[in-house]
């Protein structure tokens, strides 16, 4: 950890003094960024579809949406039977619907990667020239992509014989805050006693020992029923197997 010091003037105290923590780092330093990887993704492993998702997909190309009431009312048998039927295959072929969508997102992103490479657009690294910098690499995300869309911009791959279109949309990264840094700076060695108990406040906090035995020692029970809360009966929807008679 740096221990460089930075002069804060009169004007930005004042500026500062009820700013987040982000602002006053924006202010007065920089908000460092993870490391991004260097290394590109792998390609996804093809996937295999079993007989029985197989024929799943098949049902549910025939029996999709083929139940939807219009008013509020009691299924008939036929209906049951077709939803049901539905159902299942839904339930057979989703994991494998939700991996082949992941798996189309990475390959298309690699294609917009290596098209902006061949277009001279994006550098996996810093290009040199007589040990002169003539390019930067070119920012990677989390997963090692490159950063090719900008805000309101975003990075286009058209779908021939579609209306549709494949668009990579930019996303700030997110700030945020982990006060258990000064906790671990200070069992670190990082910064003394004095710097700790500057940042740090002593505060009280409600104890469920101490609750419990002040509501047994004076007999205020309404206490308890601003604390402890049960939520509502519930029940959800499953696909279960009929137990054999």
């Amino acid at each position: 950890m740096s221990n460089e010091l930075v002069p804060v003037s009169r004007t930005q105290k004042l500026q500062l003094k009820e700013a987040s923590l982000a602002e006053v780092t924006s202010a007065l330093s920089s908000i460092p960024v993870d490391e991004a990887p260097t290394d590109f993704p792998a390609l996804p492993e093809p996937l295999t579809a079993s007989k029985e998702v197989r024929d799943a997909l098949g049902t549910l190309s025939k029996t999709f949406q083929s139940v939807t009431p219009e008013s509020r009312r009691t299924l008939t048998t036929e209906e049951r039977a077709a939803i049901g039927t539905e159902y299942e295959a839904l339930q057979k072929s989703l994991k494998l619907l939700t991996a082949r969508e992941e798996a189309i997102k990475e390959i298309v992103r690699t294609h917009q990667d290596v098209e902006a490479e061949e277009a001279g657009l994006a550098f996996p690294k810093d290009v040199l020239h007589n040990g002169n910098l003539v390019a930067k690499a070119t920012p990677r995300d989390k997963s090692g992509h490159y950063i090719l869309a900008s805000k309101g911009n975003p990075q286009v791959t058209e779908i021939p014989g579609s209306s549709a279109k494949f668009s990579n949309q930019f996303s700030s990264g997110r700030v945020t805050e982990n006060l258990k840094a000064i906790e671990e700076m200070y069992q670190a060695g990082e910064i003394d006693e004095a710097a700790y108990k500057a940042m740090t406040v002593v505060k009280r906090v409600p104890d469920a020992d101490k609750i419990r035995a002040y509501v047994l020692k004076t007999g205020k029970v309404s206490i308890l029923a601003r604390i402890v809360k049960r939520g509502r009966d519930s029940s959800a929807l499953y696909l279960r197997g009929l137990k054999k008679s």
